[in-house]
């Protein structure tokens, strides 16, 4: 049987995973340019869905908090724990904890 791109279907995971994380990227990006429009709820499921691809993706869980920061019917224990899972994949990047504080 072929595979993606009439490859011979023996499980090339780099094919997948590369179409996941640009997949994972389109629905990042289109989240960042709501934020941008500050429409932050709208923001949100795009957000969910990019970590759906790119589950280690710090900055993803970062703006994902940011933009759930913005809506009021969001409990703050559910945006901390993003903000946290944000800094737990990137212990070296302040901004996570940061963006927190404010």
């Amino acid at each position: 049987a072929l595979g993606v791109r009439g490859w011979p279907d023996q499980g090339h995971p780099r094919i997948f995973t590369s179409q996941r994380k640009r997949r994972g990227k389109a629905l990042s990006s289109q989240g960042s340019s709501l934020i941008a429009l500050q429409k932050f709820a709208e923001a949100i499921p795009l957000f969910k869905r990019s970590i759906e691809y790119r589950p280690d993706h710090s900055a993803t869980w970062r703006k994902l908090a940011m933009a759930q920061s913005h809506v009021p019917d969001i409990p703050p224990t559910e945006i901390e724990a993003n903000f946290r899972k944000a800094s737990a994949l990137a212990p070296g990047d302040t901004r996570p904890m940061l963006e927190w504080a404010h």
